[in-house]
């Protein structure tokens, strides 16, 4: 039975940023939403013209309200059906009340409020104060004063070849990069530059936005990208505390986390984590699957690459592979966020033993609620996860050094790579998994026409290789002093077990400089035409003569590193106390003094600036954080909900509390 709220709603030029019925504090039987007043009154001829022609009356110059969204109980909405219903046949049957026109259901909507026919509780709701803003009037006039300026500029003879500069220009710039001092006034007032978000009076995302057909070009080529990568972060306070469906979680997460006996497993799902896993683990489709070719055609001129039809009409396959250990579901999520239904298989290799030596508790065996989360769907509802386990022998471990070690564990991705029928033309991608490609680059490593993937390479020079942006455990911690450099891919073609290694063949390998077991120094200068296969160790650590590391137009990253997204202090600093290069005072030692980068992070968290910061080491970051980055390189997962608040605030508070017991200097 419907018991809750209804709406009733246009759908080709409505949006939603949030749910509406969270909005509502107070429910009436009948809500109505006014247009904007007093720049629309019911002295429009919309209603003017057929209420006078077929009632004999006039509104009058009081509020519009928009017939096209309405709300209420379910008594409410049947009752203004039916008096909405009575209304149309009085029309229908009376000659003079016929009108051949779009939008009369408008006309009758106000004559019918404003003659006092509907309920006793209707309200009507100002405009931009409550759940649904009509953005009609605002946006039109924003357009069209800056197709006309546009066109005054000397950009177009005409209004339609001003639009058409405009939209062109638009591909990189933001709109308010061309309007005047008046147009981005009202811009401002109207939307929040930084999300794109359309907001009520109080500054809070309307939940719903209709008529944002009136935002013409701007809709077309800005908002409607950038809105559905930067859905809100927050609902209004009052709205989220009172409704019931803002649950942390989902059915299904909620299911195996009653399964699991470990409390301290189930405290690794803070709040921030089941807010982005509830997301992740929701069955949906795969929404940008299909081949476009100008959208394809953008995307590899945005990096420098040619889109050709008529050599690729499929996309390539992506093999993902990395090692796991102690890994957060924060980087987890993220991930598969961002490649939802993207990679053919995920291979993943756990070991029993740090690259140190030391035994570790395994995270992710066979019936284990790690596992089942894993291989739940989160990385889409084709994409096959495996774990597969390292064991390495002690002995055989201990004569070689930590980073050989580390390099002899992720060599086993390749051989899940290879069972799962890894081909001469996919691509293998090594990653840690805190690093993360772009969804828009890897569409575009997918599609586009790349030199490093073509056919019957020599194999001397395959990498592709990133421009990384460092986000240090927050969202709002972006690093602008430096970027990384992967991850790595190479076409199967080069890759070991995948390659034809009688034509590849393999040259001696021993121990750098730092303890990789690596090829000889010298093996690019072999008088050859076919240079040897590449490990998976090597996709990563080896340096390739001409590396390509691909930046998009005016610097565009096309990788993230989401760097220490751990969910607590103790593993957080369990990281530097264990991996490749240890620290003996890592649980002691002022939280900044572990690492350059880590100081960067605590600074950051807790708004320290300039000279307030504790670690003169620490680089400045971005301001603003993940709002200020450009929305075709914005991480998925830092629209979901208030995931990106939420996991900023954990942060906070966990320097917080570290630096009462450790103060930095």
């Amino acid at each position: 039975d419907c018991t809750d709220g209804v709406m009733l709603t246009d759908v080709r030029d409505v949006y939603f940023q949030s749910d509406p019925f969270a909005f509502v504090t107070s429910p009436h039987e009948l809500m109505l939403f006014e247009e904007i007043f007093p720049g629309v009154t019911n002295e429009h001829w919309l209603t003017d013209l057929p209420v006078k022609k077929c009632r004999n009356v006039t509104v009058g110059p009081v509020p519009v309200l928009c017939s096209g969204s309405t709300m209420g109980t379910r008594e409410g909405i049947i009752n203004y059906i039916q008096v909405m219903v009575e209304e149309f046949d009085y029309w229908k049957a009376r000659v003079n009340c016929r009108c051949d026109m779009v939008g009369d259901d408008q006309s009758i909507h106000n004559y019918l409020y404003y003659t006092n026919r509907f309920g006793r509780d209707t309200v009507t709701i100002k405009h931009r104060t409550g759940p649904i803003h009509v953005v009609g009037k605002q946006a039109s006039g924003i357009v069209k004063r800056l197709i006309k300026r546009t066109q005054e500029d000397g950009h177009g003879q005409s209004a339609d070849k001003a639009e058409e500069w405009i939209k062109s220009n638009m591909r990189h710039k933001f709109p308010y990069d061309m309007m005047n001092e008046r147009e981005l006034s009202e811009w401002q007032n109207l939307t929040d530059l930084k999300t794109g978000h359309v907001l009520n009076l109080d500054g809070v995302p309307s939940p719903q936005i209709h008529q944002t057909d009136r935002f013409g070009i701007l809709w077309e080529a800005f908002f409607q990208e950038k809105l559905n990568r930067l859905k809100p972060k927050v609902l209004n306070e009052p709205a989220q505390k009172s409704s019931p469906s803002r649950s942390f979680s989902t059915p299904l997460l909620d299911s195996f986390l009653e399964e699991e006996p470990d409390d301290s497993i189930r405290e690794e799902f803070t709040d921030s984590i089941k807010i982005l896993l509830s997301e992740a683990l929701k069955p949906r489709p795969v929404w940008d699957d299909d081949i476009d070719p100008g959208t394809e055609e953008e995307r590899c001129e945005r990096y420098g690459f040619k889109y050709d039809p008529t050599v690729r009409s499929t996309r390539r396959r992506v093999f993902w592979g990395t090692m796991i250990a102690d890994e957060s579901w924060h980087t987890i999520g993220i991930h598969s966020m961002e490649s939802y239904g993207i990679f053919h298989t995920a291979a993943l290799v756990e070991s029993s033993m740090t690259h140190n030596l030391d035994n570790r508790t395994m995270r992710f065996l066979p019936g284990s609620t790690n596992l089942k989360l894993l291989q739940s769907g989160m990385f889409g509802p084709e994409t096959a996860v495996h774990v597969d386990y390292y064991h390495p022998d002690v002995e055989s471990q201990k004569k070689v050094g930590p980073m050989t070690r580390e390099n002899l564990h992720r060599n086993r991705i390749v051989d899940r790579w290879r069972k799962n029928g890894m081909r001469a033309d996919d691509i293998g991608l090594v990653t840690d998994v805190d690093e993360v490609l772009t969804r828009d680059f890897l569409r575009a490593v997918q599609i586009c026409e790349i030199e490093e993937f073509k056919p019957n390479q020599s194999c001397k020079n395959p990498k592709l290789l990133t421009s990384t942006i460092v986000i240090e455990t927050s969202p709002m911690c972006v690093r602008n002093d430096s970027r990384w450099f992967h991850p790595d891919m190479v076409i199967g073609e080069c890759i070991e077990l995948i390659g034809d290694p009688a034509i590849h063949k393999p040259l001696p390998i021993k121990p750098n400089r730092v303890g990789f077991l690596q090829r000889e120094d010298n093996w690019t200068s072999a008088e050859t035409e076919h240079y040897p296969l590449w490990t998976a160790s090597e996709i990563r650590q080896l340096e390739a003569p001409n590396p390509n590391r691909v930046e998009g137009k005016h610097g565009l990253h096309t990788a993230y590193h989401f760097h220490n997204f751990f969910t607590s202090i103790t593993t957080y600093r369990n990281k530097y106390l264990t991996y490749c290069h240890p620290r003996k005072d890592a649980m002691t030692v002022p939280l900044g003094k572990l690492q350059d980068n880590v100081g960067v992070f605590a600074d950051c968290a807790l708004g320290r600036r300039g000279d307030e910061r504790k670690y003169k080491s620490s680089k400045e970051v971005v301001e603003g954080g993940w709002t200020s980055l450009d929305e075709v390189a914005t991480p998925v997962a830092f629209a979901v909900g208030s995931y990106a608040d939420m996991r900023h605030r954990e942060a906070t508070r966990m320097v917080a509390e570290d630096e009462r017991a450790n103060p930095p200097p």
